[in-house]
């Protein structure tokens, strides 16, 4: 119960029955109750009514109710749960006839055993369960119980490869930023070098309006993917359409070009200032080269569009108004400083403006065409080349709160609350990260249809999935509106739907599934990620014994991707050097000198501990450690390679001796997050005495 003696019994009740835990034991393990502003706040998020004790109880009645009643979704783990629904008391439909409407076909009768109706067993997939009179249905998802697994990880072999940030990817004909090219270009490579998968950061859908808002962390839709990452010379039109060709090769572009190669950060602005009037030209050109004679590259597009669906043209839409809204006034950044009327998708100045833009919006359409046609064909170069693995794809944990997602789906986000975390000793005020949740039970309300579309989407070309914050698919920590994540609480999801509904979308798209599980993990969460067959993630400079010191490599767990560090972390030469804790204290971030003095003892303390570590596992480092050399990088990654953990990654900030991290987590504008750029073009990476030296030490392991 909550520790708050003047808190009603049925806010308490109400705040139980939507999930949303009584309080938390932070790192100390101090429990903290959750205050009723903070209930009310949270419960209002949901959409429920809670502002008077009337309010509180006519809302706890209907939620009752509502369970109470027949669920528009029932998840079934094959092997694991009962073939059996048991039916509500709801007048009248106990007495009808059921029948299962298969997914590809078919239909099975269902036969009612006074309140359960028996099921036959079920072919995993997505069903209906409907009446004879066709007055009540359900979604009927059967699931395997556990995710899918490549034959390397299946038979206990290992494999290794090399993780990136795409748009930091350099080659000799990039322009200013990585691309979906250089990304098959990549995989190409590392398959030569004997590696089995590759890397890379979230590639969904930016803001196009404001290419400076980088993080891949914050996108607009979890479900698409970033045009400014497509390659314009490889688009088809590209060949044919004169006005882009004379546009390319006109000397100031290419003067252009030559400098944004050379930057050492991504200049997005001027990036997608290139990029853009070429994809508008290119899709010009498209339109009347093949949409109006419908030849059959037109009639290709006509059903990529089909096959997207409602989902797909909303998308674009959203684009479309966006650009539309921006244009006329440079500070509206998203749906929610529109104008009202175009707030809802149902709103007929919507439709209105659909009609009247109709050639804007399958622009968009159009972008994740070549979006999609460009990824399959770095996925396509990893299954030529019978990669172990192939691509190895990352799915953020929320989406920008006035992005397209919150558009197209509005209710199943809450309103006045984000995504956080409670205080800790890395982050004593808590954590917001600004990002909308998902209601769970509007989530199950929709039959999860938002969830299975995103993971169908970012599984499609991938053989493996990291699932940023796997924690989140149990429970998340929701922060309210205008209040600290010191005054948030967990809210907890249907978790045993999400994961096995993460397994049957695993399966079909043959993806095993990674959870980022760093930090402290709920011990549910362990056990399903150990029930349903997910891999962990483990970094080298926090996989520590209870007394400090390093693990042994024996140590790793099998089920896990492992690797040195993060995009969140010091690369191995910052770590090294300290130039993460020189960033920290420039940044403020300690709280008083003599932190910064002590973090700084502790760490030369913990390269002691590494070196000790290396040498006790036959991974001897150099004599001179001062630097740190290509033989002290290459004797870390040997000792790591001969982990237990079915895969390794290298990061190519190590492989090419980076000093700067990606990304330093509660930081926005004060550091290049997102923007930094490899020192080498991938071209010339082979010629790299460094990269062979760790090249050689993991390929002898592995």
């Amino acid at each position: 119960m909550i520790q708050n003696a003047g808190m009603s019994i049925t806010l308490e009740n109400l705040a139980r029955q939507l999930g949303i835990a009584p309080g938390y034991h932070d790192i100390q393990g101090e429990y903290h109750a959750a205050t009723e502003q903070t209930l009310r706040s949270l419960i209002a998020a949901m959409g429920i009514s809670c502002g008077s004790e009337a309010e509180e109880q006519a809302s706890l009645s209907a939620l009752i109710a509502y369970n109470q009643r027949l669920p528009a979704c029932k998840v079934i783990v094959a092997g694991h749960d009962p073939w059996e629904i048991r039916l509500p008391d709801e007048a009248g439909i106990s007495h009808h006839g059921w029948e299962i409407h298969l997914e590809n076909g078919g239909t099975h009768e269902a036969v009612r055993a006074n309140n359960l109706l028996m099921l036959p067993e079920l072919p995993t997939g997505y069903h209906k369960l409907v009446t004879h009179d066709r007055q009540v249905q359900m979604l009927l998802i059967v699931a395997p119980s556990r995710c899918y697994q490549s034959g390397t990880i299946e038979k206990g072999g290992k494999t290794w490869g090399v993780s990136t940030q795409l748009y930091g990817l350099r080659t000799h004909s990039d322009w200013g930023m990585g691309d979906y090219t250089s990304l098959a270009s990549l995989v190409s490579w590392v398959s030569e070098q004997g590696g089995g998968i590759v890397g890379i950061n979230p590639l969904h859908a930016l803001p196009m309006h404001d290419p400076e808002h980088a993080s891949p962390y914050s996108p607009v839709s979890r479900e698409f993917f970033n045009p400014f990452y497509l390659d314009i010379t490889a688009i088809e039109e590209f060949s044919s359409c004169i006005e882009a060709r004379e546009e390319f090769a006109e000397p100031h572009f290419q003067t252009r070009l030559r400098w944004l190669r050379q930057q050492e950060l991504v200049h997005y602005i001027d990036v997608a200032a290139m990029k853009q009037p070429l994809l508008e030209m290119l899709y010009r050109h498209f339109r009347v080269k093949h949409l109006e004679t419908g030849d059959t590259r037109g009639q290709a597009f006509r059903a990529y569009q089909s096959q997207g669906g409602e989902a797909l043209f909303r998308y674009a839409l959203f684009c479309a108004l966006q650009a539309h809204f921006h244009h006329l006034d440079a500070h509206i950044g998203g749906w929610r400083d529109w104008p009202a009327a175009y707030h809802d998708f149902h709103n007929t100045a919507v439709a209105a403006f659909a009609r009247a833009n109709i050639e804007a919006v399958e622009f968009y359409q159009y972008l994740q065409w070549q979006c999609e046609t460009q990824l399959a064909a770095a996925g396509k170069q990893a299954w030529d080349r019978q990669m172990r693995i192939g691509l190895y794809g990352d799915l953020a944990v929320g989406a920008h709160p006035s992005g397209a997602d919150t558009w197209i789906e509005p209710a199943c986000f809450a309103k006045g609350a984000s995504i956080g975390a409670p205080p800790d000793a890395f982050a004593p005020q808590g954590q917001d990260w600004g990002l909308p949740p998902w209601i769970p039970y509007q989530l199950k309300a929709d039959g999860y249809a938002p969830f299975i579309r995103m993971l169908r989407a970012n599984m499609r070309f991938t053989g493996a999935l990291r699932v940023d914050h796997i924690m989140g698919l149990y429970r998340l920590f929701w922060v309210p509106a205008g209040m600290t994540a010191a005054h948030g609480a967990y809210v907890h999801y249907p978790h045993e739907d999400l994961f096995a509904i993460l397994a049957l979308e695993s399966h079909r798209n043959f993806c095993a599934v990674v959870g980022e599980d760093l930090g402290t993990v709920p011990d549910e969460v362990r056990e399903l990620m150990s029930r349903y067959g997910l891999l962990s993630t483990r970094l080298m400079m926090f996989e520590r014994r209870w007394d400090g010191a390093f693990k042994s490599p024996q140590e790793f767990p099998v089920a896990a991707v492992s690797s040195f560090g993060s995009h969140d972390t010091p690369t191995f030469n910052g770590y090294w050097t300290g130039r993460d804790l020189e960033w920290r204290n420039e940044l403020g971030t300690f709280t008083n000198s003599g932190e910064h003095e002590s973090t700084r003892h502790q760490r030369e303390r913990d390269k002691v501990l590494l070196v000790e570590n290396l040498e006790a596992n036959g991974c001897s480092p150099p004599d001179e450690l001062e630097t740190p050399s290509a033989a002290l990088a290459a004797s870390v990654y040997r000792c790591l390679s001969r982990s237990a953990s079915a895969i390794v990654l290298i990061s190519a900030e190590d492989l090419l001796g980076a000093f700067e991290t990606p990304n330093i987590p509660g930081t926005i504008d004060q550091h290049p997050n997102w923007r930094r750029r490899l020192s080498l073009c991938l071209e010339n990476w082979s010629l790299h005495p460094r990269v062979e030296a760790i090249l050689d030490a993991v390929r002898n392991e592995r």
